[in-house]
């Protein structure tokens, strides 16, 4: 062995060594590859080393460092994949019996800066009345893209430009691109938007006229609950300790409807119909004539202080008929039905199969918490 190595000690440095085993050269084992393959990445990967040659080890470095066998230094054994940190230089080699060491591979992995998430102002929430939402990026990049129904954005989607309106409770989302960044995780923001729908709010005096509704849809016969109590301005302070300096007057635009009817908690006294009434609360029945098809009304809210300041505002009710088997499609609709099919049930309806609906109203729990004076033609519940 020691003749050997002062042979190759005194070999010149253009000449050619062949190792060789009983005369027959010795293979070098494979170099080892990486996947994902060498490349710049928004985050940490995880790396597979593999190699081609029979029944190999490969062992390796992520510090930049020649890998060693025996194992010195950072050199450590491959058994799995691992977690790569980005950016890092991997370095691998490859050993088996009957091989010589491989060749060093390497992979290096570079980190591409993943753009902010966009951030929304007024954040998400519970609100009275619509909000006008501005969408920005932390870092200014002048690329967003938003949807308002609650899908997934693409470059493809709306581009931001100036604030948007959400009118309805909505969930917005949002990515940001920008050269040399990729692309943004979705920013998303949920707006409840309570009972407002119509032109609510409206300014009176110093502050706005409000109007709102638990609910402004339904199966009819549909009750619909009204509450002003929200309003500022006026001759109402921000306590709400002046409502008797404020008339409310309602006209639920119901006047061509028959068999209807309303109702009025805290009025002052005023003028109460079928069709109007008075006080910061209200409520009507909205009734209208089977097989008509679902109707729209707009309820009207009127509000004077003692100064005489006048605001009005409105709030849309659509009343579904009973006979239209979408009248009320949803989850918020519960379909009594006894076909296992759900035949004739509203699209996306929970259906509860029964084959009385006095079954039904024996066991609450069927209608998710929908009270049972609810039940409408049909086996419908809202």
């Amino acid at each position: 062995m020691r003749a050997l190595l002062l042979c190759l000690l005194a070999l010149p440095a253009f000449a050619q060594v062949v190792v060789t085993l009983n005369g027959a050269p010795v293979p070098t084992a494979a170099t080892p590859t990486c996947s994902p393959v060498a490349g710049t990445y928004p985050v940490s990967q995880t790396v597979t080393l593999s190699d081609s040659t029979p029944s190999s080890s490969m062992f390796y470095t992520v510090d930049g460092s020649a890998p060693t066998f025996p194992l010195s230094g950072s050199t450590a054994a491959y058994s799995s994949p691992f977690l790569v940190p980005v950016p890092t230089l991997l370095r691998s080699i490859a050993t088996a019996s009957g091989y010589l060491t491989s060749a060093i591979g390497s992979c290096q992995y570079n980190l591409t800066p993943q753009a902010p998430a966009p951030t929304f102002s007024p954040t998400g929430g519970s609100y009275t009345g619509s909000q006008t939402v501005t969408i920005a990026d932390a870092a200014g990049f002048p690329s967003i893209y938003y949807t308002t129904d609650g899908s997934v954005p693409t470059t493809g989607s709306t581009a931001y430009s100036t604030p948007i309106t959400v009118a309805s409770s909505s969930t917005v989302k949002a990515i940001a691109t920008a050269a040399g960044y990729t692309q943004s995780p979705v920013g998303s923001a949920s707006y409840t938007i309570n009972g407002v729908v119509g032109s609510c709010p409206v300014t009176f005096g110093s502050g706005q006229l409000v109007a709102t509704s638990p609910r402004q849809q339904g199966v009819s016969p549909l009750l619909v609950f009204f509450d002003a109590t929200a309003t500022t301005g006026g001759a109402v302070n921000a306590n709400m300790t002046q409502f008797q300096d404020v008339t409310f007057t309602w006209n639920f635009g119901d006047s061509g409807s028959s068999g209807t009817g309303t109702w009025a908690y805290g009025s002052r006294p005023g003028f109460n119909s079928m069709n109007t009434a008075t006080g910061a609360i209200a409520a009507h029945l909205y009734r209208p004539i089977e097989g008509s098809g679902n109707q729209p009304y707009t309820a009207t809210v009127t509000a004077v202080d003692k100064a005489g300041t006048t605001a009005s505002c409105t709030v849309a009710v659509t009343a579904y008929d009973p006979q239209g088997v979408d009248g009320f499609p949803g989850t918020a609709t519960t379909c009594v039905n006894n076909s296992t099919q759900g035949s004739g049930c509203p699209a996306g309806a929970k259906i509860v199969n029964a084959s009385s609906i006095s079954t039904v109203l024996s066991n609450p729990a069927s209608f998710d918490g929908c009270q049972a004076s609810a039940v409408q033609v049909r086996g419908y519940v809202q």
